[in-house]
């Protein structure tokens, strides 16, 4: 039932849409393609670099019962060392430093929507996994600083002094920008077609193996992302190609504790490791990439109902309206035009964006 004071309101919105409407009686609206990237053509070529940042303590491997001439440690370089002595080491930095070349395909998908005739073009649901089906694996070595300490089984010194430890690789498996927000760009005519250009705003995340441990950057910064390529129209959709510059540094702090890692320290004989397990907790980890983002995509288009036409008699006009206000006041889910599973004042706005434009 709508009270007199919500049909005061509906009524003043009612008359502020109809003089909208009448200003934009010419308004036309913009199409919508669905894009899906071709990963054979599509792909990253780039440099990346990545730090991990941890603290926490090392021990010895050492175990009376089950591993009793496994190495020992204690703090300190004088002094007596027990026959069963096993004592932890505090660790002020183990650092990981991966950085290397990053090739592979590119899937993923994004919704271009546009109004030629403005010149006006947005991305909307952008989503690319730019190491799609691939692991890449980038040379990294660890650098670790102790207090001093020495080692039993064997027998070593080490002063607190970074010590270098090469261990191979970490895998990267995941490589992905995901949309932030809204963007808004321009669409021109050029040679075979249009240019487009639109900056999208994105986050960020990279997820890799190394020293056994998953490492994860998510959620981070919004970042942005330059959508500067060529957009052509066929009879089966459209065709975007671009090839997209990449340069940026991302980071965070998690705070995170990280299951025992174990680790082989080198020693003065050749050949002959001090095995510790260490403790940590990941204090940063930051992740830059350098290169550019080769894509091409084919779009087809997408066809929506047209929300404005709310009681969907084949015509926009003051009756919908009404009916849209009568089902928003009752709360009936046919007035969530906006899609959010809420109904509030967005869809209010989502409606009279799609009656402004007739559609």
């Amino acid at each position: 039932m709508i009270t007199t004071r919500s049909f005061i309101r509906h009524s003043t919105m009612l008359a502020c849409g109809l003089t909208v409407l009448a200003a934009n009686a010419q308004a036309q609206v913009s199409d919508r393609y669905r894009f899906s990237y071709v990963s054979a053509s599509s792909g990253i070529d780039a440099s990346l670099a990545a730090t991990v940042s941890t603290s926490g303590s090392l021990i010895g491997v050492y175990d009376a019962v089950d591993n009793p001439t496994g190495t020992r440690t204690k703090p300190g370089i004088f002094g007596t060392f027990g026959s069963t002595e096993n004592v932890a080491v505090p660790v002020r930095e183990l650092g990981v430093l991966a950085q290397g070349p990053v090739e592979a395909s590119t899937a993923g998908s994004f919704d271009l929507r546009l109004d030629v005739a403005a010149g006006l073009a947005s991305i909307e649901a952008l989503a690319i996994e730019t190491v799609a089906g691939d692991t890449i694996d980038v040379p990294f070595s660890v650098t670790l600083l102790t207090d001093a300490f020495r080692t039993r089984n064997p027998t070593a010194t080490y002063p607190s002094i970074p010590l270098q430890i090469p261990l191979g690789s970490v895998s990267v498996t995941r490589l992905a920008f995901t949309q932030a927000g809204p963007s808004v760009g321009t669409i021109t005519a050029a040679d075979g077609g249009y240019q487009l250009s639109v900056t999208v705003p994105v986050t960020f995340a990279l997820t890799g193996r190394v020293l056994d441990q998953v490492i994860e950057i998510d959620q981070g910064t919004i970042i942005p992302l330059p959508f500067n390529g060529t957009v052509s129209f066929t009879d089966a959709g459209a065709e975007y190609a671009a090839q997209t510059p990449l340069d940026f540094e991302q980071s965070q702090a998690p705070a995170q504790a990280l299951p025992e890692i174990p680790l082989s320290l080198p020693t003065t004989t050749n050949g002959v490791t001090a095995d510790v397990a260490a403790t940590l907790v990941l204090d940063e980890i930051s992740a830059s990439i350098i290169g550019s983002l080769v894509s091409e995509a084919v779009g087809s288009p997408v066809l929506t109902e047209c929300s404005a036409d709310f009681n969907q008699d084949g015509g926009v006009d003051g009756g919908d309206v009404v009916d849209f206000f009568v089902a928003w006041e009752a709360g009936d889910e046919a007035a969530d035009v906006s899609q959010d599973g809420g109904i509030d004042g967005v869809d209010v706005a989502a409606f009279f964006e799609a009656w402004e434009q007739g559609c």
